[in-house]
């Protein structure tokens, strides 16, 4: 080979080499200084959101470079305020994460955050309610954390067999704490009411359940997502990268020592230390589990939520 022809084939092989760098995705990035470092990060005060409280509390974001504050973010206004920058990430309910990333937002996933576990959330109505079961709740009015499409009403169409917006059932967005006064008062026939405040209700007796959305078939089903977006993911590659480790050593501590969740959620949820010691904690997730991403992507789709095929949003680095 010619030293002309062997110069060339070095440089397109430097070339190569140098478009492959650039064509990495920002999973891909190595371990360094993150590119911002002072992050608010979009939370519900529920135990979803534990692990960020405990990242916060134990350090991990610290030992990653990263300070962190929370901001309460109402679940409808989430996405948007990812997409403005008013908050940098966010736990995002798994629903609201499929369709936004099927309507093609710019949202990137960078870890799950937790799984459905049974008694996590109920369908809760009065004691001396006449309603026994789901064909009863037709034409009846149910509070739920978020407007649909959410865990509640997603969960009751599939177990009915019917289109979401087919059931028969009006489900309408009501903050947590202003359930059970509101399911009380007559504003709402039921409640779908989720922990940590559905334990208090079930000891004291004051309502029964109806329907346990992440009971048999559902369970396992993801509830959050962790998300920021994609620009935000394309600036800060180092940054995510932090935000991964420090959420995966929070989520392992979670599953390993679920003591340290009961420890801290009397401060973050505003329940008795005897409360905390018996709700019924959600399954939080050490790695994301495509399979059961795309179950709940696909269930999407059979209710009508979404045009089928439903994609599914790729997690971190898959």
């Amino acid at each position: 080979m010619s030293g002309f022809m062997r110069t060339a084939t070095l440089a397109l092989a430097v070339l190569a080499s140098v478009s492959a760098i650039a064509a990495a995705p920002s999973g891909a990035a190595e371990k360094g200084r993150p590119e911002k470092t002072d992050l608010v990060f979009g939370i519900i005060p529920t135990m979803d959101y534990i692990p960020v409280e405990l990242a916060i509390k134990r350090g991990f974001f610290k030992e990653e470079g990263l300070t962190v504050t929370t901001r309460v973010t109402p679940p409808g206004s989430t996405v948007p305020a990812l997409i403005g920058g008013a908050i940098d990430v966010s736990g995002v309910n798994w629903i609201a994460t499929i369709v936004a990333y099927n309507r093609n937002i710019p949202i990137q996933v960078i870890a799950e955050a937790d799984a459905g576990s049974p008694g996590y959330v109920t369908i809760l109505v009065k004691n001396d309610s006449p309603v026994r079961n789901l064909n009863d709740l037709v034409g009846k009015k149910v509070g739920a954390p978020s407007a649909p499409p959410g865990v509640c009403d997603v969960m009751v169409a599939d177990t009915m067999g019917k289109p979401d917006a087919s059931t028969g059932i009006a489900f309408t967005s009501i903050p947590v704490p202003q359930m059970m006064a509101t399911l009380a008062s007559g504003g709402v026939d039921a409640i779908c009411l989720p922990e940590p405040l559905l334990t208090p209700v079930l000891q004291k007796k004051e309502a029964r359940v109806v329907y346990d959305p992440f009971g048999s078939e559902h369970e396992g089903l993801p509830i959050v997502s962790y998300t920021v977006s994609a620009e935000f993911a394309k600036k800060n590659p180092n940054t995510v990268a932090a935000l991964q480790r420090a959420i995966a050593k929070a989520q392992q501590l979670c599953i390993d020592d679920p003591n340290a969740v009961r420890e801290v959620l009397p401060a973050f949820v505003h329940i008795t230390p005897e409360q905390a010691k018996t709700v019924t904690l959600p399954k939080y997730v050490a790695k994301a589990d495509p399979t059961r991403i795309r179950r709940l992507a696909e269930m999407l789709g059979k209710v009508g939520v979404l045009e089928k095929p439903v994609k599914v949003p790729p997690v971190g680095g898959q």
